[in-house]
């Protein structure tokens, strides 16, 4: 079942708030640390990086890709980061092989 529109739109707006929030968090914290914890503050940014957003796609889709956002989860392979962007693409493709029909029951 999906929100009624005024409850999708605040969820997605506090979901793009936040998102972009700890985005700016981590590449803060990545240029502020040193060592592990710059490495894994890295991490966190480009993880945020790949699904900013997805809360503006969520409420309207028109705008919506397929080739540009794969891309986009393919660029967070980095030096730092060796197979990230390939983790999240794989995923993402494993969870859409998977969804159920439209017209499948949906048990809760």
């Amino acid at each position: 079942m999906t929100p009624p529109q005024p409850q999708l739109h605040a969820l997605c707006d506090l979901l793009r708030i936040a998102v972009l929030d700890a985005r700016v968090e981590a590449w803060r914290g990545e240029q502020e640390s040193g060592g592990r914890n710059q490495v894994r503050f890295h991490r966190i940014a480009c993880l945020l990086d790949a699904i900013h957003n997805l809360p503006g796609f969520l409420e309207d889709y028109s705008g919506w890709n397929q080739e540009v956002f794969e891309t986009i989860l393919k660029s967070q392979n980095d030096p730092q980061n060796p197979g990230l962007g390939d983790h999240l693409l794989k995923r993402y493709q494993t969870t859409l092989e998977h969804v159920p029909a439209a017209d499948d029951p949906v048990s809760d």
